[in-house]
């Protein structure tokens, strides 16, 4: 790739972006032809693959959203926005190929100001191939304010927990594993329990979670991407759970919405209300919604399909 101005390595992508490692998705940025490019290779070093479909290694499509992210805001950087990057929505997200270790990433992104905030239009690429696409929405905002806790210990409001499934059985069901299994308990699941039936989950968030949290200087907060990958991994456990789908995999295809209203701090308990709205052979769509306390702070829509496993 030649024509390319401003090369920026890890060092200098992280002062800019105020991120840093293990979180930070941009190995390289330049200026390329007048348009800001990033890159990112996939190495089974990463400690990602180890828990996202170990036995069949594939990078997470919500790292891939990430990627956009960061350089979105880089770009926005370079213009002179400074505070705390905020992302607020996400549309139209469609994972279209799966990216493996020996791969790179390339990302590219247009960026417009909206009457509040951003707007980003973002492709990832490999070989010159769509592997997924995107819409964000993102705001800067005074990062002390934001990931500042608001309360000591947000009270949850809804039904008793019942039909408890522990850490140990969720893993029996799906295939992911530490640092990138999303959910520790999920409530509901009676012996009558049917696919489409509501179900909840429980994701509590510490400051000691060091391959999940992303950091703002010394402020660690929990991307807004992954909760979209903590509610595709309760709509895993809801589908996979039953006897018959036992052995199979899930996978993330598609965000049709997501909207973000406030950052996520250690010490936030996340309750995760959840449904299967339509299901097929091998598709399906889910809703769901993420509570600190009774604030709903997040609200997504997406897509999924079933496979057997290779083993």
């Amino acid at each position: 790739m030649s024509n390319y101005e401003s090369l920026m390595g890890p060092a200098d992508i992280s002062d800019e972006l105020g991120y840093r490692p293990p979180y930070q998705m941009l190995d390289r940025v330049a200026k390329v032809d007048g348009a800001w490019v990033g890159t990112k290779c996939a190495t089974a070093g990463s400690p990602y693959f180890q828990g996202h479909f170990p036995d069949q290694p594939i990078l997470p499509g919500v790292l891939q959203v990430e990627a956009m992210f960061q350089l979105a805001v880089l770009i926005c950087r370079k213009q002179g926005m400074t505070g705390l990057p905020v992302l607020r929505g996400l549309d139209n997200v469609k994972f279209r190929r799966p990216i493996m270790p020996g791969f790179r990433m390339m990302t590219y992104v247009s960026v417009t100001k909206e009457e509040q905030g951003f707007k980003a239009v973002s492709t990832v690429e490999c070989d010159g191939t769509v592997a997924s696409q995107a819409k964000l929405t993102f705001e800067f905002v005074d990062g002390t304010e934001e990931l500042t806790p608001k309360e000591f210990l947000p009270k949850y409001e809804g039904a008793p927990f019942e039909h408890v499934v522990e850490t140990a059985e969720i893993m029996q069901a799906i295939p992911h594993r530490y640092p990138f299994l999303m959910i520790d308990r999920v409530m509901g699941f009676s012996e009558n329990f049917q696919a489409t039936d509501p179900i909840r989950a429980l994701r509590s968030v510490s400051a000691d979670e060091q391959r999940s949290l992303a950091w703002y200087g010394n402020h660690a907060f929990l991307p807004a991407t992954m909760l979209t990958e903590i509610l595709a991994q309760v709509g895993c456990v809801a589908r996979l759970l039953n006897p018959e789908n036992r052995g199979k995999l899930v996978y993330f295809v598609a965000v049709d919405r997501a909207r973000f209203t406030r950052s996520i701090l250690p010490g936030d308990e996340l309750v995760i209300e959840g449904q299967l709205v339509s299901l097929r052979e091998r598709y399906g769509k889910g809703v769901g919604r993420v509570l600190v306390g009774s604030e709903v702070v997040a609200e997504t829509d997406v897509k999924f399909a079933m496979a057997e496993s290779s083993k």
